[in-house]
């Protein structure tokens, strides 16, 4: 018998393999660059930035973006779109310009805390421009997700990874440091002009700036999505900073940039993963929100999606010199020490991320902030600890430690909650 591929989860895990490979193209010519021009040290300065603008765009998305494609998902009608678009349009603005202001007030102190120097004013001022554009992504993405318009998400992503393909070669080439941040800023810009531009037949008619259309309800529901993606979105590049703070005081900037180039390289493959369970099991998780609906898709993303993460991962442990002098060149040898450590805490990360959605579906928001402050503040502080007594693998330790932990906890609490 003839297979025939019908399978909707092997189908979008195609499609989406294609977009995830030109992204982890755009990363590796990126990365490739930034160690070439700016070697351990400028990638260890240039994570600092990223984590803030990752920190920063986190607050500004108001972490509503999970309520606004479960939202999306469950509207049948116009005039509920219009609601969930005016609501989530207006509710991001606002706090796009609340956090603007705060960031422009303290850009002193932030730039003193993140680089010793303040010669990346302009480029601090120059984000705060580019900020509002986040709202923009979020939004129509969040249109895109939640009707599971899949191809149109995926071919938006493609499309903007082909741009920061070219925008790596121009600006760090030319620019340097400066360079490699001025792309991490603009970025947002491209994302959110072909989102606009693949939204624009559906939502045209809508009034997007409409105050008539503000939903209170519609607000009050996003508040707990806004509470659980805020709290998820800014404790790990705010976990990131201190632990790579603590690993230069105690340590050196070697070690540190060691470490951040581990990260950088682990945030390739997991752009895979999440990427994966944001366009497909969190949709499918909001549609069906019954216990047995709920089963049927947890055990999909174990049957099938976890095998080959799996067997992504050993591949990873078994071409790991190659990879690194791929991505990077032999100043970064170091990072086989300590390689197979990051890929063990990924792959339990992966098994844990399904339980997360669940929590978030369900806004289950004061169990799932207990839980991340509990893995987050186990990771920081197991950190410290271990870091002072094994060095750089401490924090490898630590990761795997709060990893199982939050993994028993979400595991149990499905169990539990899922009735």
């Amino acid at each position: 018998m003839r297979f025939q591929f019908k399978d909707t989860f092997f189908k979008i895990v195609g499609l989406n393999s294609i977009s995830m490979l030109l992204k982890i193209l755009m990363g590796l010519v990126s990365t490739k660059l930034v160690s070439f021009y700016l070697g351990v040290q400028g990638i260890n300065t240039l994570e600092f930035f990223r984590n803030f603008t990752t920190a920063s765009n986190a607050v500004a998305q108001g972490g509503i973006q999970n309520g606004i494609i479960k939202n999306f998902a469950l509207s049948s009608d116009k005039q509920q779109n219009q609601r969930i678009l005016t609501t989530s349009v207006v509710l991001m603005w606002a706090i796009t310009f609340i956090i603007a202001f705060f960031i422009f007030l303290f850009r002193s102190l932030i730039q003193n805390y993140l680089f010793q120097s303040d010669e990346f004013e302009n480029l601090i001022l120059l984000y705060l421009l580019f900020l509002p554009f986040i709202a923009i992504q979020t939004v129509t993405l969040g249109y895109l997700q939640g009707k599971q318009f899949f191809k149109k998400v995926i071919l938006i992503n493609c499309l903007g990874y082909l741009l920061n393909i070219i925008l790596a070669f121009l600006l760090i080439i030319n620019g340097g440091l400066k360079g490699a941040m001025l792309q991490i800023i603009i970025t947002p810009f491209f994302i959110a002009f072909l989102s606009v531009f693949a939204v624009r037949k559906s939502l045209k008619g809508y009034a997007i700036f409409s105050l008539k259309y503000f939903d209170k309800g519609i607000a009050k529901n996003f508040l707990d999505f806004s509470l659980m993606n805020v709290c998820s979105s800014l404790l790990t590049p705010v976990s990131f900073i201190l632990i790579r703070s603590f690993i230069v005081n105690h340590l050196d900037t070697t070690e540190a940039g060691i470490w951040s180039s581990v990260v950088r390289l682990s945030g390739f493959y997991m752009l895979f993963i999440s990427s994966l369970c944001s366009l497909y099991f969190f949709p499918k998780l909001s549609k069906d929100l019954k216990p047995n609906g709920q089963k049927k898709v947890v055990t999909e993303y174990f049957v099938k999606f976890v095998p080959i993460v799996l067997v992504g991962l050993l591949f990873c442990f078994i071409l790991q010199k190659y990879i690194v002098l791929f991505v990077y060149n032999e100043d970064f040898l170091a990072i086989t020490e300590v390689f197979y450590l990051q890929l063990v805490a990924d792959l339990i990360k992966t098994c844990s991320l399904i339980f997360g959605y669940f929590f978030v579906v369900h806004q289950k928001t004061r169990y799932f902030i207990f839980f991340e402050f509990i893995s987050t503040g186990l990771y920081i502080g197991l950190s410290f600890i271990f870091i002072s007594t094994y060095g750089l693998k401490g924090s490898y330790f630590a990761l795997i430690a709060s990893l199982l932990v939050y993994l028993f906890i979400t595991a149990v609490g499905f169990k539990k909650l899922n009735v």
